[in-house]
């Protein structure tokens, strides 16, 4: 019985030894190097693979790219290290880095190559459009009641109390008779027609009452539909959000023999180039790490978590969709991200920034900034002192701002939203129905120091 029981242990040793072997960690790397100019363009397209880019001395591009799979036997893995499209190619002006997945290997839940399944926002409700408020000369005056048809000379015609003690019957006979001459025919025929014409005027006074009140309630209920409908698009954009996010987790399968094997694949592609060079990425899926100074990025990311740490260049330009953002100091350039949970910038010398259905987070605004945000949150930790201007232009957006101690001014526009103000700013403010305007200035009117505001269906808190 002891002899079995040995056996048996054995067996299964041998059994997960044979499994550890045949399903270990592979790995192979392919290197390439091109001699090339300091100003050379760099152009990497890959998917699933992570990059990292970093600069030197040299006038030399190398190209280093690793492949790591843990799951799947060794010749398994050598059918995808022969099928995985990997070049890098170039020469003294561009060096091309392209990677796609092998034809074993299929992308759970993801596009392949020959498909584009763009992510698509579902279809939202039509915000009802507001209608346009009157302003006051735009409000119709009543017309001015008709006058009598003459006016009577009451003085021959009042009572002489005296004479009526006097002559009694008689005075009281001769004034009736001064009184009914006053009002003759003529005279009450006018005054009916005066009476008609009051009447009229009264009724159409009643009239443009009750079609003013039917507008204003009409407003109302506009206000109250657009107001639900916006609620209603925050909740559908939020949900497609977290879809998206959801849907970008990576898994890969090994089809072999009609047999199905999860696999874990690493992908790292490391680009070493002159510190002149200029960058053009298009990346989906994976992580992307610039070098500490990089400068003219022109990047289109998708499910790829962007690091820097440092962004410069008037040419810079970078679209980001469905992952974080982490960048230390962005001192220049252009930046549009979408459906973004994390889009966080520590110091900010001069942005120009579209966020659509992201959360954004500046944690110190040195300079200049112009930020266009829609259906997200915006918060902006501090404004340095020495900042130039800020512009900022929200829908359907929550955002918190800290404003500078140094003085400066401010103008705040918002439509059909809430503007909240620290008691430290002086301003005057004007409202016209859902529009509210406030001009005014902190210690005092900086020219050279700006803050502007314009907000539709939004929440601002500025401290």
């Amino acid at each position: 019985m002891k002899k079995q029981h040995i056996y048996r242990c054995s067996v299964l040793f041998v059994w997960l030894f044979a499994i550890q072997v045949q399903a270990q960690k592979e790995s192979k790397t392919f290197r390439e190097n091109f001699d090339v100019n300091k100003d050379v363009t760099v152009e990497v397209n890959t998917r699933h693979t992570d990059v990292e880019f970093e600069t030197w001395d040299k006038n030399t591009v190398e190209v280093v790219a690793t492949i790591v799979t843990d799951g799947i036997s060794r010749e398994e893995a050598e059918k995808y290290f022969k099928g995985w499209k990997f070049e890098a190619t170039g020469n003294k002006n561009k060096v091309s880095v392209i990677t796609r997945p092998g034809n074993v290997w299929m992308h759970y839940g993801m596009e392949m190559d020959s498909m584009d399944l763009s992510f698509v926002l579902p279809e939202l409700p039509d915000i009802p459009e507001m209608p346009e408020i009157p302003t006051l000369s735009d409000i119709p005056v009543p017309p001015v009641p008709p006058m009598p048809p003459k006016v009577l000379d009451m003085t021959n015609l009042s009572f002489d109390y005296e004479a009526y003690r006097k002559d009694g019957d008689k005075y009281m006979e001769a004034w009736k008779e001064k009184w009914q001459k006053a009002f003759d025919e003529d005279f009450k025929k006018q005054m009916e027609s005066w009476k008609e014409e009051m009447e009229s005027h009264r009724e159409k006074i009643m009239e443009e009452a009750k079609e003013i009140k039917i507008d204003r309630e009409k407003m109302q209920e506009q206000t109250r539909k657009a107001r639900e409908a916006t609620k209603k698009i925050r909740e559908k954009a939020a949900e497609a959000r977290k879809k998206a996010i959801k849907n970008g987790k990576s898994v890969f399968y090994f089809y072999d023999n009609g047999k199905e094997t999860e696999v874990n694949v690493k992908k790292r592609i490391l680009i070493k180039m002159p510190k002149g060079a200029k960058l053009k990425i298009n990346v989906r899926h994976g992580e992307v790490k610039l070098a500490e100074n990089s400068e003219n990025v022109r990047a289109t990311l998708s499910h790829a978590t962007l690091r820097a740490k440092s962004v410069d260049g008037r040419e810079t330009s970078i679209e980001t969709s469905y992952a974080p953002v982490l960048v230390q100091n962005w001192n220049g350039g252009k930046l549009q991200v979408n459906y973004v949970r994390e889009v966080r910038l520590e110091n900010v010398g001069n942005l120009e920034l579209i966020s659509n259905s992201s959360d954004v987070t500046v944690e110190n605004l040195l300079h200049k900034g112009y930020i266009q945000g829609s259906f997200g949150k915006l918060q902006i930790d501090r404004i340095g002192d020495n900042f130039s201007r800020l512009d900022v232009v929200l829908d359907n957006t929550n955002a918190v701002i800290e404003l500078p101690g140094s003085a400066f001014g401010v103008d705040l526009n918002g439509s059909n939203s809430e503007i909240v103000l620290p008691h430290r700013l002086k301003v005057s403010t004007s409202k016209e129905g859902n529009h509210t305007q406030m001009k005014g200035y902190h210690k005092k009117n900086d020219p050279e120091k700006q803050i502007t505001l314009e907000a539709r269906y939004s929440e601002v808190t500025f401290n």
